[in-house]
Order: C-alpha cells, then structure tokens, then sequence
C-alpha cells in the first residue's frame, strides 16, 4: 500500500446538510486510495472485494458496516468480476458523511456529548461493527437518511450514541496520527 498515491478527495457538499447521505449504486465501488477531511459511516449493501484503511486490509460483504477515520486512506475495491461487464454485477452502499472541523463539530461540544466525542476520535483508525450489533446500526442508518432537517440530525446524534455504546470494536488500522492533509 505504501507505494499507491493516495487521492485528496472532496465530498460534494449540501450547504444545509451537517449530514451528507450518499447512497451510491454502482457496477463497482470507486477505485482510487482516496481520503477526504470527512468521517465515514458506509454500510455495504451488496457487493464484495478487498477494504483497505490506512496499513490494513481485509474482505468486505455485504452486511458490513465500517467507520472509515477523517483522512485515512482507503479503497473498497471491488472484486475482478464487477468489472467484467458481461456480468452486470452491481455495488450498492449507504455512506454518511459528517465533518467534525465545521459547525457539527461545536454540538459535540455539548457536555451531554462528550462520550460521544471521545468515541470519534477512536475512530480516526477506522473501525468496523461487530456483528451482533449490525442490526440495529442499519436500522439507525435508514432512520437518518429518512429523516429531514432538525430530525435527521436528531436521528444522527442518536447513531452516535448508538456506536459510542458498543464496546468490542475491530479497528482496522494501526496508523492514527500519520495522516496530515499537506501531501
């Protein structure tokens, strides 16, 4: 992995969102090392290969959820056959962005919230879901990308809430601090 160049990445901002929902169906997953100053929540939906996260690697599937760290690299890349066309194979996956630098960031100020911000800073390796509780992150998923506005925000402060209850996380990577966006 040391030797692929990693690509500085902007997610298409919605001015009015704190919360940008992607939800992305594709014949494969976008194949470039890539990091961007946003956190990362993605579930997989369909879809299989190889995730790589800062010095980590390992098989993604379907049913997985990931928490991918503010710039850490990463690349789900998609087995060979999703880019065979003949097949017709498709990708489908539900990412939430969120940028704790910008205004979302100074509610996790909040006292009421401070579990809730330690917990993201142990995000910064990525970690994925154990999967006795991907059941109900996904549930907690739809309920933000359903909601609007104020109540999608609510709904996403109770995801986080959510996560920062879980206690037997897989980290994947053992690089935090060697990310700085100056490459």
């Amino acid at each position: 992995i040391g030797k692929m160049k990693v690509v500085q990445f902007t997610i298409p901002v919605g001015g009015e969102h704190s919360v940008i929902i992607q939800e992305d169906k594709l014949p494969h997953f976008y194949q470039h090392l890539h990091r961007h100053k946003e956190t990362q929540i993605t579930w997989i939906l369909q879809g299989e290969g190889t995730l790589l996260a800062g010095d980590y690697m390992q098989r993604f599937q379907p049913g997985d959820i990931y928490i991918i760290g503010a710039n850490q690299p990463h690349l789900f890349n998609s087995d060979p056959s999703f880019f065979d066309k003949r097949r017709k194979k498709k990708v489908h996956s539900l990412t939430l962005f969120f940028d704790v630098n910008s205004a979302f960031g100074e509610i996790l100020k909040l006292p009421e919230l401070k579990s809730v911000q330690k917990f993201i800073q142990t995000t910064l390796q990525g970690l994925q879901v154990p999967g006795p509780f991907t059941e109900q992150v996904r549930a907690a998923i739809l309920k933000v990308r359903d909601q609007k506005n104020a109540l999608r925000l609510a709904s996403f402060v109770e995801l986080l809430q959510l996560l920062t209850n879980i206690k037997k996380w897989k980290t994947l990577s053992t690089v935090t601090s060697a990310y700085s966006i100056s490459e």
